[in-house]
């Protein structure tokens, strides 16, 4: 989900992907089902940063009114970036340019 490419790296504890990242912790085994509905890539600080727009659905289990209350999905924004690898320090300029990119993104969502 970060977009970091992690398919160079071996599998251990320092350069592995946190499992939250893998494509398979989203599936309609796993109770979520993840549909991408719109892509924006944005350059930024030198770097293709993209704003996605997710509608991220319950599967397979009772909907819970306090969690959705008129549906079993919700679509969110979300700002994807490839080049900060997952627990590790990004570089400063980068990161302040996606904070800021991030801002935006929220001060345009309407509610």
């Amino acid at each position: 989900l970060n977009g970091f490419d992690y398919t160079g790296y071996p599998e251990d504890s320092d350069t592995a992907c946190a499992p939250y990242w893998c494509p398979e912790a989203v599936s309609p085994e796993t109770g979520l089902l993840l549909e991408e509905l719109d892509r924006h890539p944005l350059a930024n600080s030198g770097a293709e940063d993209m704003v996605r727009t997710l509608r991220v659905s319950l599967t397979g289990h009772e909907r819970d009114p306090c969690l959705s209350p008129d549906d079993t999905s919700v679509t969110v924004r979300h700002v994807f970036v490839s080049w900060w690898k997952d627990q590790t320090a990004p570089c400063l300029e980068r990161f302040v340019a996606a904070w800021h990119l991030a801002d935006d993104v929220v001060g345009s969502t309407s509610v």
